[in-house]
Order: C-alpha cells, then sequence, then structure tokens
C-alpha cells in the first residue's frame, strides 16, 4: 500500500528512510510520488541500487529537475535499461559533467533519438574514448550542430566506420581544425558521394599527408570549386598519381596560379587525358622550366590550340628533340611569334616535314640565324610558293651548300626582290643549273653588281633564255673575260640592242670565231665604235656577209690596220 502515501508524506521521507524502502515499494511508488521526491536530498541520496530498481516508466517520468540533479555517480551506474528508459527532454537537460560520465558501454547502448537531443554543451564532456564507442548509427543520427561542436581531441575518436557513416550534411560541417585533426585513415573512409560537401575552408586545412591520403575515387568525387579552392603548396605536393586520378573537368578548372605551383615532375608525369584537359590560359602561365619538363610524347599529343598559347618564354624551355616531337600540325599552328622566337638550336630539330607545313606567314619571320642553323634537307622542304615570304636577311644570310640545296621550284618561285638580294658571293657561287632555273624575269632583274659577280663558267653555260632576259645594263658590265667566255652558240642568239651596250673593252675579249659567229644583222647594229676597237685578229673572224652588212658609218671608222687585215674576199664584199 505503499502507493497510497501522499506525496506530502513522501517529501518528507529522509534518505535513510528511502533508502530502507525495498525494491518492490520503490517499484510500487506512482510517478506522481516519484515526481513529488525533492531534488536534494531525496533524488541525490537515492543510492544507485535503487535507482537501477525503478521500472522504466518510472525513470521516464523522472522530472527534468530531477534529472539534472542526478549525480555523475548515480549516472555512470545507470543499467541500459534504466538509461534508455529516459526520453529526449530528460538527456537534453544533461549537462557536460553528467554526460561525461556515462560508460563506453551505456553511450554505445544508447537510442539515436536520445544521442540527438544531448546539447552540443554536454556533448562536450565526451572524451575521444567516449565518442569512439558510439555506435556507427549513433555517429551517422547526430545533428550537424552535434558534430560541428566536436572538438578536434573528440573527432579523433572517431572510427573509420564513423567517418563513412556519416552523411554529407555532417561531413559539410566539419571545420578546419576538426579536419586537420583526422588521420589518413579517417579522411580516406569518407564515402565519395560526400566529400564533395566537404567546405573549402576544410579541405585548405588538409595537410600534404592528408590530402595525400585522399583516395583516388574521393579526389575525382571533389567538385571543381573545391579543387579550385586548394592552395598552391597543396597543389605542389600532389603525387603524380593523385594528381592523374583528377576528371579533365577537374584540370580544366585549375586555376592559373595553381597551374603555375605544378612542379616539373609533376607535370612530365601528367597523362594525355589530363595534359589536353588544360585550357590555353593555363598553359599561357607555364614558365620554361615546366614546359621544358614536357614529354616528347606529351607533346606530340597537345592540341594546337593550346600549343599556340604557350609563350615564348616557355617555349625557350625546349630542346631540340622536343621540338622534333612535335606534329607537322602543331608546328603549322605556331604563332609567328613562336617560330620567331626558337633558337637555333631548336630550329634544327624541325623535321623536313614541319618545313613543309610552314605556313607563308611563319617562313616569313625565320631570322638569318635561324636560317642558318637549317640543313640542306630543311632548307629544300620549304614550300615553293612560301619561299616568296623568306626575309632579304635572311636569303643573304644562306651558304653556299644552302643556297645550293635550294630546289629549282623553291629558286623560280623566289621574288625578283629577293633574287636581287643576293649576295654577289651568292651569285659567285650558284651552280650552273640554279642559274638556269632562274626566270627570265629574274635574271633581267640581277643587279649589275650581281652580273659583274658572274664567273666565266657561269655565263658560257647560260641558256639562251637566260641570256636573252638580261637588258642591256647588265650587259654593260660584262669584262671581256665575261664576255669572251660565250659559245658561238650563245653569241649568235644575242639580241642585237643587247650586243650594242657591250663595252669595247668587254668585246675585246672575243676571239676570231666568236666574231665569225655573229649574225650579219648582229655585226649591222654594231656601233661605230665597237667596230672601230675590233683587233686585226678579230676582224679576220667577220664574214663577206658581214662586210656586205656593214653600214657607211662603220665601213667609215675602220682603221688602215684592221683594212690590212681582211681578205680579199671580205673587201670585195663590201657594198659598193
Amino acid at each position: 500500500d505503499i502507493k497510497t502515501l501522499s506525496t506530502t508524506a513522501i517529501r518528507a521521507l529522509s534518505v535513510a528512510q528511502l533508502d530502507a524502502l525495498t525494491s518492490d515499494q520503490l517499484r510500487a511508488l506512482t510517478s506522481a510520488q516519484l515526481n513529488a521526491m525533492s531534488t536534494a536530498p531525496q533524488v541525490v541520496g537515492i543510492t544507485t541500487d535503487d535507482l537501477n530498481v525503478l521500472t522504466s516508466d518510472q525513470i521516464a517520468r523522472l522530472s527534468t529537475g530531477q534529472v539534472q540533479a542526478l549525480t555523475t555517480d548515480q549516472l555512470s551506474h545507470l543499467g541500459t535499461d534504466s538509461l534508455n528508459a529516459m526520453g529526449s527532454a530528460q538527456f537534453g537537460v544533461l549537462s557536460s559533467s553528467q554526460f561525461g560520465a556515462l560508460t563506453t558501454a551505456q553511450l554505445a547502448a544508447m537510442e539515436t533519438a536520445d544521442l540527438r537531443s544531448v546539447t552540443t554543451n554536454a556533448l562536450r564532456g565526451l572524451n575521444s574514448d567516449q565518442i569512439n564507442a558510439l555506435t556507427t548509427d549513433e555517429v551517422a543520427n547526430m545533428t550537424t550542430g552535434q558534430i560541428g561542436a566536436l572538438s578536434s581531441a573528440q573527432v579523433k575518436g572517431l572510427t573509420a566506420a564513423d567517418m563513412t557513416a556519416m552523411g554529407t550534411a555532417q561531413v559539410a560541417t566539419l571545420n578546419s581544425t576538426q579536419v586537420q585533426a583526422l588521420n589518413t585513415d579517417q579522411l580516406a573512409a569518407i564515402e565519395t558521394g560526400d566529400i564533395k560537401s566537404l567546405s573549402t575552408v576544410a579541405l585548405r586545412a588538409l595537410s600534404n599527408a592528408q590530402l595525400d591520403g585522399l583516395t583516388s575515387d574521393q579526389l575525382r568525387a571533389l567538385t571543381t570549386g573545391q579543387v579550385n579552392s586548394l592552395t598552391t603548396a597543396q597543389i605542389n605536393n600532389l603525387n603524380t598519381d593523385d594528381l592523374n586520378s583528377l576528371t579533365t573537368d577537374q584540370f580544366n578548372k585549375l586555376a592559373t596560379g595553381q597551374v603555375q605551383a605544378l612542379t616539373a615532375n609533376q607535370l612530365s608525369h601528367l597523362g594525355t587525358d589530363s595534359l589536353n584537359a588544360m585550357g590555353s590560359g593555363q598553359f599561357a602561365v607555364l614558365t620554361s622550366t615546366q614546359f621544358g619538363a614536357l614529354t616528347t610524347a606529351q607533346l606530340s599529343a597537345m592540341e594546337t590550340a593550346d600549343l599556340r598559347s604557350v609563350t615564348t618564354a616557355a617555349l625557350s624551355g625546349l630542346n631540340s628533340d622536343q621540338i622534333n616531337s612535335l606534329t607537322t600540325d602543331e608546328v603549322a599552328n605556331m604563332t609567328t611569334g613562336q617560330i620567331a622566337s626558337l633558337s637555333s638550336a631548336q630550329v634544327k630539330g624541325l623535321t623536313a616535314g614541319d618545313m613543309t607545313a610552314l605556313g607563308t606567314a611563319q617562313v616569313g619571320v625565320l631570322t638569318s640565324a635561324q636560317v642558318q642553323a637549317l640543313n640542306t634537307d630543311q632548307l629544300s622542304a620549304i614550300d615553293a610558293s612560301d619561299m616568296k615570304s623568306l626575309s632579304t636577311t635572311a636569303l643573304r644570310s644562306l651558304s653556299n651548300a644552302q643556297l645550293d640545296g635550294l630546289t629549282s621550284d623553291q629558286l623560280r618561285a623566289l621574288t625578283t626582290g629577293q633574287v636581287n638580294s643576293l649576295t654577289t658571293a651568292q651569285i659567285n657561287n650558284l651552280n650552273t643549273d640554279d642559274l638556269n632555273v632562274l626566270t627570265t624575269d629574274q635574271f633581267n632583274k640581277l643587279a649589275t653588281g650581281q652580273v659583274a659577280a658572274l664567273t666565266a663558267n657561269q655565263l658560257s653555260h647560260l641558256g639562251t633564255d637566260s641570256l636573252n632576259a638580261m637588258g642591256s645594263g647588265q650587259f654593260a658590265v660584262l669584262t671581256s673575260t665575261q664576255f669572251g667566255a660565250l659559245t658561238t652558240a650563245q653569241l649568235s642568239t644575242m639580241e642585237t640592242a643587247d650586243l650594242r651596250s657591250v663595252t669595247t673593252a668587254a668585246l675585246s675579249g672575243l676571239n676570231s670565231d666568236q666574231i665569225n659567229a655573229l649574225t650579219t644583222d648582229e655585226v649591222a647594229n654594231m656601233t661605230t665604235g665597237q667596230i672601230a676597237s675590233l683587233s686585226t685578229a678579230q676582224i679576220k673572224g667577220l664574214t663577206a656577209a658581214d662586210m656586205t652588212a656593214l653600214t657607211t658609218g662603220q665601213v667609215g671608222v675602220l682603221t688602215s690596220a684592221q683594212v690590212q687585215a681582211l681578205s680579199t674576199d671580205q673587201l670585195a664584199a663590201i657594198d659598193a
């Protein structure tokens, strides 16, 4: 009949009297009687054994004030059933010292709803071992506020399984201090679907070892914004496997500052997909050391637009073998600035195919130093239609061997201005075949100094078209040795105007057979000065027809010595 005692009577009981009540009597008390007990000294004075004999319903009916009065010793000795009998409201009033008094066994047995009701202040009472005792289900059901309130010491108690069990929202609340406290196993356990919720501030707080400990799947799961937020120091310390784990989209979104932080070793180990994922803006910030670290395989796989964005300073980092690895399409799409910046050592790496692929504008920027470094195979590979863009300065720098190596089509493609710019030494060393492939227009535009540099052998092998392409001004500078080298066939095809321009000094180089080869029309059009300058030996070469063709003026300048040298047939042929 204990339950008939009034609440006033219950409140009047001393601690000793309460302690004397039997287990059955305690279990028989009504919730009203229990609620009537004072927090002190009655509730505080209840022994742990007496507390544990209370029914679940009685425990659940304890007021929040009575729960707040429970000592740490009382709480730490509560049985699992008694503890789980408490409701969320009761757990919600526990202090940090009260909640921190719970054993690992008690904590592991808590219902998830009850744990969620614990205040963040109370939660701070747990140490890392107590946190470690929580089940993965309990951790997975903690509020984001509770997760966010955990100290760096407490998060160390979370197991790898706990980290896996955490949801997206929970991971999102982890702050930089908490993240820094996690070990690599804990971090690696975060699900890929949740890692993308990790704040950029927290992500930036990761040490190199922690970042290196993330799995490939986790790295690929990061958003482009997260990857973009990584510090340059973090990027600089990523191992090559981690870098290659990034998706093409992630790589494409790296900030230029992050790209600049990549080491030569990192770049040299990038896969083709990763490298090609980089955009023009990213390639544009690479240094010569970085760009020079790329392998020949990487370079040959680059997109043309990306190569065009590389600065000339960065391009200088490539050696001739790396230049050699570029595809003809890549070379053909390089900017004129890039082509012009290549060193003489680098241009040696260009293949014949590359030279053919060069466009008119690209050939036009080749410097004399670059051209001098090219071998004959490279030079002869330049498309004939592009030769006309080669600067006269570059053309003048060609050695005799290089000039001799140009093809007939290339020589014919040169503009008259280019041909006119060739040095006298270059003209002097052209072989006769090269001379004869020049167009009549090119030959006609040779400067008088260039004509004066032609050797007797070169002149003697000139074709009729080439010889007749020469103008009067060009013939006028020929020496006796040069003019005397012309064959009888060449002389017989000369235009009369050209022959008239030959100086008497040059004319003296002809022997009687060469004079004999001149046509009557040529002789008839020679100047009186030329006729008068003929030696007695030369005059003997004139035919009877030539004598007949002589004009009155020409006959009038014949000297006594010349007349004495004429045969009777020659004299008899002079027109009456």
